[in-house]
């Protein structure tokens, strides 16, 4: 799947991108990790990358999520 450009929904990110991360963890890690292009996510900061696990995460108006503040 290609992302398409000017899109404004989530998005895992570019494939091509995603896919060469794949290969670097795998060549880095060797065959005990097995990393897959459709589970890499990637986002423009860690902010985007915490909204998104939150929306993931927090299913309806009753979930609650406590977040500790360092």
């Amino acid at each position: 799947m290609v992302s398409p450009v000017g899109a404004y929904t989530d998005s895992k990110g570019y494939g091509y991108v995603r896919k060469q991360v794949a290969n670097f963890i795998n060549n880095r890690d060797g065959p005990k990790v097995d990393a897959d292009w459709n589970n890499i996510y990637l986002t423009s900061g860690a902010s985007e990358g915490v909204r998104l696990m939150c929306k993931m995460l927090l299913r309806s108006y009753r979930d609650a999520m406590l977040v500790p503040i360092p």
